[in-house]
C-alpha cells in the first residue's frame, strides 16, 4: 500500500513530451532539459539502436537495429532480440542552446544489474561486469544512482554505448514475478552538478529518515510482541505486529535502497518476502487488524479478501487494468472504515484515532502531490513524505491502543482499589474470627488439660480410697476396743485391759501406716498437678511410665469400673535418666494410656455386641471369653536416643484416617467424649523435646504409639 501511494507522486508528476527524432544522431538542446533544466533523461529520447553482436572485437562487424521506441519504453525492445546480453547506442550532439555545464553521466537500474558505459569509446562507468558468457557475469543486487562527469562541447558529435547482461533475469522474474520490468531496462541521464548535490544530500537525509522509521517500527513491533505473551486475551497484539513488520519491511526496503547490496541472492530474498510478500500484506491486513483492534467481527469476506489479494498480488493480475490496485488499495482502506464504523455504533470509545491513521496514508500522499504540483519541494520532500506514510498507521494504531491500555490500567487501578478495600474489611473480620478462635482453642486445651487433670485425680482418689477404708475401719475398731478396755478397767480385770490395749495400739499403728500412704499419694497428686517451672530436669522415664500406667488404670476403673486389662511393662534396666520437662512427659504418657484403655473397651464391646450402638460405658460392661484387655508400656535405649511406646491390643485404627490422628480437634469419640487435642499436643510436646512421635497400628487388631526422644535429652 505504502510502497503504491509513494509511487502516485511520480505518477503524477508534471511530464514533458520528448520529440522523437527522426535520424540516427540526436541534437540536444535546452528544451528537453525537466526539473528546471537540471536533468535531461537520454534514455527517454529516441534514436537507439541495439546490437548483440561482440562490438569490442575488431573482426566483428556489427549489425545495429534502430529501436522504434525510447529506452524508458516497455516495448522498445522486442523479447526476441533480448537473449541475456547487448550493447545499446546512441549518438548525439549539442546545439547552440544547450548548457554544456549539464556534463556528468547518471546511470540507474531496478535491480540486479551488470553494465558498462561508454563515452566516445572510452569506459566511464562500470557495475558489475557484464558478459556474453553466463557465467562470467558479474551482477550488483542494488545500488543507489552513479554519476561521471563528461565534456561536451557545442556541435560536436558523441558516441554512447551502453553494455548490459541479465542472464539470471528468468530466475528472478520467476520468483519475484516482476515481468512487467524489463531486463534490459535502464535509466541514462545527463544531470548538473547542482543536481548531484541536492542528490547526495537527499540520499543523506533518506538514510536518517529511513534509519528513524524502521526504527520506531521495530520498538513497536517488539513492544506488541512482548504485549502478545504477557497478555494471551488480547489477540489484536499478533494482528498488529503482522501489519508493523510488513510496513517496517518496506521501510527497510527503503533503507538499504540507499546503500550497495552485492549478493544476488540476499537481493532476491528481500525482493521476493519484502517486494511480494510484506508490500501485499501491509495493506491487505488494515480491514483485518482494524476488526481485531476494535473487537468488532470481522466478516469471512475480509478473511478470504486477504489470500486472494496476496495472488493477485504476487502474480500481477492487472484484471481490471490500470486500476486494479488503486480498486485493492480502496477496498482495503474502506475495510478499515468498516470496522471502525461498527466499532462506534457499539460504543467503542476513541475510533476517530484508528480512522484518523487510515485516512492519513491517502491524506500526506494528496498534501504532497498538491506541493509537488505548486512546486513546494526540496531535499526534504521526498524522504518526510515517506516517512509520513510509512509511521502514520503504525503510529496512529499505537496511539489508540496505548490509550486503550491507559485506560485498562485506570480501571485496573480503581478495581484494585475497590479490592484492596474489600480485603481490608474481609482481614478485619478474619481478624475477629482468629481472635475467637483463638479464645475457643484456648478453652479447648483449657478442658483438654482439665480433662487430663481429672482423670488423674480419679486415679489418685481411687488409689487413696484404700488407705481411708483401712484408716476408718481401724478407727471404728479402735474405738470399740477402747469401750471395751473401760468395761474391763471398771470390773477391775487389769490384765484384760492390757492385753485390749495391745491390740489398739495395733490398730493405731495400721492407722499410722495407712495414713503415711495415703500422704504419699497426695504429696504425688500435688507434684503432678501443680502447672511447674517448665525447666527440664532429670527423670527416670521407668518411673514415670509405670506410675502414670498404675494411675491412669485406676482412673479409667472410675469410670468403667467392670472393665479388666492385663498391665504389662517391659522396661529397659540400663535405661539413663533424660533431662525433660516430666509434667510434659507425664501428659504424653496419660493421653496414650488413656487412648489404649478406650481401644480395648471399644473392642471389647464389638466382640461381644457386633454392631450395636452402645455407650463405651455400657460396652465396658460386656464380657468375651475370646478377648482379653492387654496395655503393655516399654522402653528401650536406641542409637539415637530413648524410645517408649505404649501397645494395646484394641480396636486399631483404619488406614484412611492414620494421616489424621496428630491434626487438633481430629476425634474418633463420640460427641462430648474427648476434644481432639490430646493427640495433638502429645505431639507438639514430643517435637518440643526434639523427639519423634509415630503409629503403628491395624485395623482390628490394635495399636502402638512410639516416641523417641534424641541423645542430646539424655545423661
Amino acid at each position: 500500500m505504502i510502497a503504491f501511494l509513494i509511487g502516485l507522486l511520480t505518477f503524477f508528476q508534471p511530464q514533458v513530451n520528448l520529440p522523437r527524432q527522426d535520424s540516427s544522431l540526436v541534437v540536444l538542446h535546452d528544451s528537453l532539459s525537466v526539473q528546471g533544466g537540471e536533468v535531461l533523461s537520454l534514455t527517454e529520447l529516441g534514436g537507439w539502436e541495439f546490437t548483440t553482436d561482440n562490438i569490442e572485437d575488431p573482426a566483428n562487424s556489427a549489425q545495429w537495429v534502430k529501436l522504434q521506441e525510447p529506452i524508458s519504453e516497455d516495448n522498445a525492445l522486442l523479447d526476441s532480440l533480448w537473449n541475456g546480453f547487448g550493447y545499446f547506442r546512441l549518438r548525439f550532439k549539442v546545439d547552440s542552446t544547450f548548457d554544456v555545464e549539464k556534463s556528468f553521466l547518471r546511470f540507474s537500474s531496478f535491480r540486479n544489474i551488470s553494465a558498462e558505459v561508454f563515452f566516445n569509446n572510452e569506459s566511464v562507468l562500470k557495475i558489475g561486469d557484464p558478459s556474453i558468457n553466463k557465467d562470467k557475469e558479474e551482477i550488483v543486487a542494488r545500488y543507489y544512482d552513479l554519476e561521471q562527469p563528461v565534456n561536451l562541447e557545442r556541435g560536436t558529435e558523441y558516441v554512447l554505448i551502453v553494455k548490459k547482461s541479465y542472464h539470471r533475469y528468468s530466475l528472478f522474474s520467476a520468483l519475484i514475478f516482476l515481468s512487467s520490468i524489463k531486463p534490459y531496462s535502464f535509466s541514462l541521464s545527463l544531470v548538473s552538478l547542482d543536481s548531484i548535490q541536492n542528490r547526495m544530500e537527499q540520499q543523506k537525509v533518506a538514510i536518517v529518515i529511513a534509519g528513524l522509521s524502521v526504527t520506531v517500527i521495530f520498538i513497536l513491533s517488539v513492544l506488541y510482541l512482548i504485549l502478545y505473551f504477557k497478555v494471551k486475551d488480547q489477540k489484536e497484539n499478533l494482528w498488529l505486529v503482522l501489519l508493523m513488520v510488513s510496513i517496517g519491511g518496506i521501510a527497510l526496503n527503503w533503507f538499504l535502497s540507499q546503500f550497495t547490496v552485492h549478493s544476488f541472492w540476499f537481493s532476491l530474498v528481500l525482493d521476493f518476502f519484502i517486494l511480494n510478500l510484506l508490500s501485499a500484506l501491509s495493506f491487505l491486513l488494515v480491514p483485518l487488524v482494524t476488526h481485531k483492534l476494535l473487537k468488532v467481527q470481522a466478516h469471512i469476506f475480509w478473511k478470504v479478501y486477504v489470500i486472494v489479494g496476496i495472488v493477485i498480488y504476487f502474480l500481477r493480475i492487472d484484471f481490471l487494468g490500470e486500476i486494479t490496485f488503486p480498486l485493492i488499495l480502496f477496498i482495503s482502506l474502506t475495510g478499515g472504515l468498516i470496522a471502525i464504523y461498527k466499532a462506534s455504533k457499539q460504543g467503542v470509545r476513541d475510533t476517530f484515532i484508528p480512522a484518523l491513521s487510515i485516512l492519513g496514508v491517502p491524506l500526506v500522499v494528496i498534501v504532497a502531490l498538491a506541493m509537488d504540483y505548486f512546486g513546494f519541494k526540496g531535499v526534504y520532500f521526498i524522504p518526510v513524505l515517506t516517512l509520513l506514510t510509512y509511521n502514520t498507521l503504525p503510529v496512529g494504531l499505537s496511539i489508540y491502543q496505548g490509550k486503550k491500555f491507559l485506560r485498562l490500567n485506570t480501571e485496573m487501578e480503581d478495581l484494585v482499589t475497590e479490592r484492596t478495600t474489600q480485603l481490608e474489611i474481609a482481614y478485619k473480620q478474619l481478624e475477629e474470627s482468629l481472635r475467637d478462635l483463638k479464645a475457643t482453642q484456648s478453652q479447648l486445651i483449657q478442658q483438654e488439660k482439665l480433662a487430663s487433670l481429672g482423670e488423674l485425680t480419679a486415679g489418685i482418689a481411687h488409689e487413696i480410697q484404700n488407705p481411708l477404708n483401712f484408716v476408718n475401719n481401724f478407727s471404728e475398731v479402735s474405738g470399740e476396743l477402747v469401750d471395751e478396755m473401760n468395761e474391763e478397767l471398771e470390773k477391775g480385770d487389769i490384765e484384760e485391759a492390757k492385753f485390749i490395749g495391745k491390740d489398739l495400739k495395733d490398730n493405731l499403728s495400721k492407722i499410722t501406716l495407712h495414713g503415711k500412704r495415703a500422704d504419699a499419694i497426695v504429696k504425688g497428686m500435688l507434684e503432678h498437678s501443680k502447672k511447674g517451672s517448665g525447666q527440664k530436669e532429670l527423670t527416670n522415664l521407668n518411673a514415670l511410665a509405670d506410675e502414670f500406667l498404675r494411675l491412669s488404670y485406676q482412673a479409667f476403673l472410675a469410670k468403667e469400673p467392670d472393665f479388666k486389662c492385663q498391665l504389662k511393662t517391659d522396661l529397659a534396666t540400663d535405661l539413663p535418666q533424660v533431662s525433660v520437662i516430666p509434667q510434659d512427659i507425664g501428659k504424653v504418657l496419660l493421653n496414650l494410656i488413656n487412648n489404649a484403655f478406650y481401644a480395648c473397651a471399644e473392642r471389647l464391646a464389638q466382640s461381644e455386641v457386633e454392631g450395636s450402638r452402645s455407650t463405651v460405658n455400657e460396652k465396658a460392661k460386656s464380657t468375651s471369653e475370646d478377648y482379653h484387655p492387654e496395655v503393655i508400656v516399654s522402653s528401650k535405649k536406641t542409637e539415637k536416643g530413648i524410645e517408649l511406646s505404649v501397645q494395646d491390643n484394641g480396636s486399631g485404627i483404619p488406614d484412611s484416617i492414620k494421616e489424621k490422628i496428630f491434626q487438633p480437634f481430629f476425634t474418633t469419640k463420640p460427641t462430648g467424649s474427648g476434644t481432639g487435642l490430646g493427640l495433638s499436643l502429645s505431639y507438639d510436646i514430643v517435637k518440643a523435646h526434639g523427639g519423634e512421635i509415630r503409629v503403628e497400628s491395624e485395623e482390628g487388631e490394635g495399636s502402638k504409639f512410639i516416641f523417641s526422644l534424641p541423645n542430646q535429652t539424655t545423661v
